[in-house]
């Protein structure tokens, strides 16, 4: 006599126990390499089914598609020597390749993308990546044929970092790695261990920091014209940048400073066969320049353009080039620097 109750009973919690279940985060697959677990054709597909802080493995494979995030996952390669490579589908894009944008809420979601090849061939002025997220690591992807590889803003001014290693950006026409906030001071990226690369002449820059706070470090790129690193900063936020290897670039690291007197660190970086070497234009005070390598530059080594007479520049190893520390004032401090076949090691400025 109990049954029909009981059954009833079952049929009234059956769908509070399938929404429960749906919104416990889980892991799924992209593809047929992990049977084992629940699997889908496509990314956006995975993507658009699991619950917030779920994770996403995508098969070896290509994966012609526009995907945009906008909950909390980890998007993966199952295998790090074998990603799955993400393609511009037959219709084209309407935007980014892979695009992180705000939530349901209108809050920065975190997103991590790791083990992935976004390949934009065949879509000229295209953007690999657009994450306007929450902090977040991005790591060991490749950005390829792209005009920028990959463009990292924040919208408002919550507390975020964002952590960007282990990639490769290549035959970019534009950018390779954009950053940029309204608010610096809540901003932080990390932008380390990439290999950045473009052979195209009309390349802005490898990696261009804009009003963003946090540390270029440890990252190699080679390009044909353009800026290897440029801080274009409008507030006080402080970036340091050190051991980069910059080669081929018109200048090697630009810091362009507006507002305070403050300044950047910029460290132990090697600088190869660039126009300028490190170029402080507009500056408004106290970038440090100690322990960089900068040997063959074409034009300068170092160019503190008058800019701010409070800079250091110490303990540089200055080679090869036709100037050394160029358009200093009074109040900037040259000291210890190695010079070899440099024909003029400084000139001054009119105070």
């Amino acid at each position: 006599m109990k049954r029909p109750f009981v059954a009833a009973h079952l049929l009234l919690f059956l769908p509070l126990m399938l929404v429960s279940q749906k919104s416990v985060a889980s892991t799924v697959a992209v593809g047929n390499c992990i049977p084992q677990i629940v699997s889908y054709n496509t990314i956006s597909e995975a993507v658009a089914a699991v619950p917030a802080n779920s994770t996403v493995l995508v098969c070896p494979g290509t994966y012609p598609e526009q995907i945009s995030f906008s909950t909390a996952l980890t998007l993966r390669g199952v295998y790090a020597n074998n990603r799955p490579v993400i393609t511009v589908p037959a219709e084209g894009l309407t935007g980014p390749q892979l695009s992180v944008q705000l939530g349901s809420d209108e809050r920065q979601v975190t997103v991590n993308l790791v083990n992935l090849i976004v390949d934009g061939t065949g879509c000229t002025g295209a953007t690999g990546i657009v994450y306007d997220g929450d902090s977040g690591e991005l790591s060991n992807l490749e950005v390829r044929n792209e005009a920028t590889g990959i463009e990292l803003f924040a919208n408002d001014t919550e507390a975020t970092t964002i952590d960007l290693h282990g990639s490769f950006v290549h035959g970019f026409s534009e950018t390779g790695i954009l950053t940029h906030s309204p608010d610096a001071t809540a901003y932080f990226v990390n932008i380390r261990k990439n290999l950045i690369v473009s052979t195209d002449t009309m390349v802005e820059a490898g990696i261009s920091s804009g009003a963003t706070s946090g540390s270029v470090s440890d990252n190699n790129i080679l390009l044909k014209s353009g800026v290897g690193i440029s801080l274009l900063l409008l507030s006080p936020p402080i970036v340091d940048i050190e051991r980069n290897y910059v080669e081929g670039s018109n200048i090697g690291i630009s810091s362009q400073i507006g507002g305070e007197v403050y300044g950047q660190v910029i460290k132990d970086n090697a600088l190869v066969n660039n126009g300028t070497g490190i170029d402080l234009s507009a500056s408004h005070g106290g970038d440090e320049i100690t322990g960089n390598v900068i040997s063959q530059s074409s034009s300068q080594a170092i160019n503190l353009n008058c800019s701010s007479g409070t800079s250091l520049v110490e303990s540089n190893a200055i080679l090869g080039t036709p100037l050394g520390v160029a358009n200093t004032l009074s109040g900037d401090t040259v000291k210890g620097n190695k010079f070899v076949n440099v024909s003029t090691k400084q000139t001054i400025c009119q105070d």
